[in-house]
């Protein structure tokens, strides 16, 4: 298991939605990381619990969500993510090359504002 961590700002006040999503773009192996037992976790900027209300989902295709529910604008929130590799557990084993890499970006409504600029890499043993 893994945690991603991101930080933004709100768009405004009001309500807003948060998506994290990861990619990976290898020729022979196409298996996201799960979201482990729902665990996406809403801060304020000060790493306490917000005043903000929030609900979380997550989709197959490698999506944590983020809805939130009376921010004010320009609040900062951080959003932590707990992966798991289990299920990775079992696919067939990427080849040629043997590294899969995984690129994860934060995306408010339809804007990415902010991205991990060096990603994951997956290497077989």
């Amino acid at each position: 298991m893994f945690f991603y961590y991101t930080s933004f700002q709100a768009p405004g006040p009001g309500s807003f939605t948060v998506d994290i999503l990861q990619s990976e773009t290898h020729p022979t192996f196409s298996t996201l990381f799960a979201v482990h037992q729902g665990q996406i976790r809403l801060f304020n900027g000060n790493c306490t619990s917000p005043t903000a209300q929030y609900s979380t989902s997550e989709s197959p295709t490698g999506i944590a969500h983020v809805t939130i529910t009376g921010a004010t604008a320009g609040q900062t929130f951080i959003v932590s993510v707990k992966y798991t590799t289990g299920n990775l557990v079992g696919q067939n084993a990427p080849t040629n090359p043997t590294t899969v890499h995984y690129d994860f970006k934060t995306k408010v409504g339809a804007v990415v504002v902010a991205q991990d600029p060096d990603g994951l890499n997956l290497i077989k043993k």
